[in-house]
Parts: C-alpha cells; structure tokens; sequence
C-alpha cells in the first residue's frame, strides 16, 4: 500500500487521482515505486542496487515540486489579500519562532591564558 513522500521534513499528501478511491493508478504506481525502493535498498545484486540513487534523487525531485508549488499557491492567496490562516498551511511548512541557544565566550580584551579560553568555551558545549 502506498505511503505519503517525505524529505526535508515535507510530507506530500496522498492524492487518489483520476480514479478516485484507494485504487487510483496513481496510488499504485506510487506503491510500486516505494517498494522498487526497498527492494533496491536492501539489495545485493549489483543490477538492482544501481536504481537507488536514480530513486533518492527523484523523491526529493517530487518533494521540492510539492513545496514549490505550495509556497506559490501560498504566496498567491497572500498577493490577492486573502487570509491564509493555520489551517490552511499543510504540514511541514509552519513558520516556528525559535531563538537560538545562546553562546558563551570568554570576552576577547579578558587577561586569561589561550588554553583557558578553550576550556571555557568547551565547557560551554557540554
């Protein structure tokens, strides 16, 4: 059965296709394609373990198309003063506020030994 496409922390959504259902063609050709993958990935015959780079470049290919045309529709809806609200954002494309950690250093003009300066800072680290 197929599963959803993912890379970069993207999830492209399932879509039935023209057949509508589970059993759209689509969906099956995208069943094949994740179980071509495993079977490439766990593979010890040389002929078969050739399709695994082919197969990696291409997912993330689909997955940089879904959010390049997500960000666009996006973009499109804000150019027309639409209101995008949470809901409307798919998953993997939330804008999360984060502050980075911060940094301690021992300042530069401070009269301490190199080798201490090192030492503070990787203390800092752990």
């Amino acid at each position: 059965e197929a599963a959803s496409f993912a890379d970069f922390g993207v999830k492209v959504p399932l879509e039935a296709g023209p057949g509508g259902g589970g059993g759209g063609p689509r969906l099956q050709a995208q069943a094949l394609l994740q179980h071509l993958g495993t079977v490439a990935a766990s593979s010890k015959i040389p002929a078969v373990r050739v399709v695994r780079p082919a197969l990696g470049r291409a997912l993330r290919l689909l997955v940089l198309g879904y959010a390049r045309a997500t960000v666009a529709a996006l973009n499109g809806r804000l150019e027309m003063d639409d209101a995008v609200k949470d809901e409307d954002i798919p998953e993997g494309f939330e804008v999360v506020n984060k502050r980075p950690e911060p940094v301690y250093r021992v300042p530069e003009g401070f009269p301490i030994p190199e080798s201490q300066r090192i030492c503070a800072e990787l203390l800092d680290h752990v």
